[in-house]
């Protein structure tokens, strides 16, 4: 394989950064709304996905586009899912990690899967980038092969913020939390961390990127019950993600912690 990205990395990353670029001119005072679900979402997202998917559109004719805040366009069975940005509460709180996100799934024999994927964090300057059997990169450096990890002491798992008050984990290392799930499995994909864990309630938007990464590395995902992710048939359902042999022993590890009546 080619050290070198192929052609949609270039144009993809102008998408990308132009729509993070415009959500950051609008750091600090986006004005934020709530959603049904009672998340929040901001102008800066509506701005950003508008962007992405006339982009997507634009280049990638034959596909469907389907954005997280309801923008979309109906085409052929390949699917870019986009989410405007990814930790948008990260992005409220001034954290570094949040971004534009895309990826494209395709149906296939065993299920659904990412054919591309991509990502930017615009305070950190990062784009990041995937396609099906041509590799991962960061920044247009190629992403090695993930290597499995020993679990010691040394090792990073990242973690969304309310694990705690569903699930415990027997972990040796170190626990950490950015606010982005594209930007956890983006780093499992560097080796920044060797694992993650996503709880329910994601859509496919927040991980196709994501996953495409992983994958391209050598990664997988699996959902509780030790199956392969199917990010579009199992949408919302937690799972882990890393080296495989590092995913199957973090589901070992992992137990459900029902909450205690003060919780609620």
């Amino acid at each position: 394989m080619s050290e070198a990205p192929p052609p949609d990395h270039a144009a993809l990353r102008a998408l990308l950064t132009d729509a993070g670029d415009a959500a950051h001119a609008l750091l600090g005072r986006a004005r934020v709304f709530r959603k049904a679900d009672e998340t929040r979402v901001t102008d800066a997202d509506h701005a950003a996905e508008r962007l992405l998917v006339a982009g997507l559109h634009q280049r990638f004719a034959d596909d469907s586009v389907v954005g997280e805040e309801g923008a979309s366009v109906r085409a052929g069975p390949r699917t870019w899912f986009v989410d405007p940005i990814d930790g948008t509460h990260a992005y409220l709180e001034g954290l570094a990690h949040w971004g534009p996100t895309v990826g494209r799934v395709a149906p296939s024999a065993d299920g659904h899967r990412p054919e591309i994927g991509a990502a930017y964090f615009p305070r950190l300057g990062e784009f990041w980038f995937a396609a099906q059997g041509q590799g991962a990169w960061r920044d247009g450096q190629r992403l090695p092969p993930l290597q499995p990890a020993a679990l010691d002491r040394h090792d990073v798992l990242y973690l969304p913020s309310r694990f705690h008050r569903w699930f415990e984990v027997d972990w040796p290392g170190k626990v950490r939390s950015l606010g982005s799930t594209a930007a956890h499995l983006c780093l499992v994909a560097s080796g920044g961390a060797v694992a993650t864990f996503v709880m329910a309630g994601w859509g496919t938007w927040d991980v196709a990127g994501g996953l495409c990464l992983l994958e391209e590395v050598g990664g997988t995902a699996l959902t509780l019950t030790g199956e392969r992710l199917d990010p579009v048939v199992d949408r919302s359902v937690p799972f882990v993600a890393g080296h495989p042999d590092v995913a199957s022993a973090l589901l070992r590890r992992i137990r459900f912690r029902p909450r205690r009546p003060l919780e609620e």
